[in-house]
């Protein structure tokens, strides 16, 4: 076996599809530290109020790494960016319209109709989409 489609099975796709959900993972994590960075996110998570009641020091937001003070906002934003990015490459690769670009991978799963799972697929981008751009607001405003 020389290469990995070479003997194509859903097993592999399915290798496939989890490991390029990691390493996206990975990059939305970079991309949300850049903007976390520079548009200077505050927590919903730890407000004023709570980081005053708590005692321990190392729990305050300049004593330690901001991703530890930014962990729930992490978690939530990288989730949400990472299942939108594969919405739209695996959602959208295998539709009609997008032939030439399919991969030989994902070809075991045949090509699929736009009528029926393109909107479904449009629909989830969209949602998915608005609810990214809300909550990266909502955490901006803190």
């Amino acid at each position: 076996m020389n290469s990995w489609d070479g003997e194509v099975n859903y097993v592999r796709a399915w290798l496939y599809i989890e490991c390029t959900y990691f390493l996206s993972w990975i990059m939305c994590g970079m991309v949300f530290l850049f903007f976390a960075y520079i548009f200077k996110f505050k927590s919903v998570a730890k407000d004023e109020e709570v980081m005053r009641m708590d005692d321990n020091v190392w729990n305050d937001k300049n004593t330690d790494d901001f991703l530890r003070y930014l962990k729930f906002e992490f978690f939530v934003l990288n989730y949400m960016m990472t299942f939108l990015l594969h919405d739209l490459v695996y959602g959208f690769q295998m539709m009609p319209f997008m032939s030439k670009y399919h991969h030989k991978l994902l070809k075991i799963f045949g090509v699929a109709d736009f009528q029926s799972t393109g909107y479904v697929f449009m629909l989830f981008v969209g949602c998915r989409a608005m609810h990214l751009l809300t909550t990266a607001y909502r955490f901006h405003k803190g």
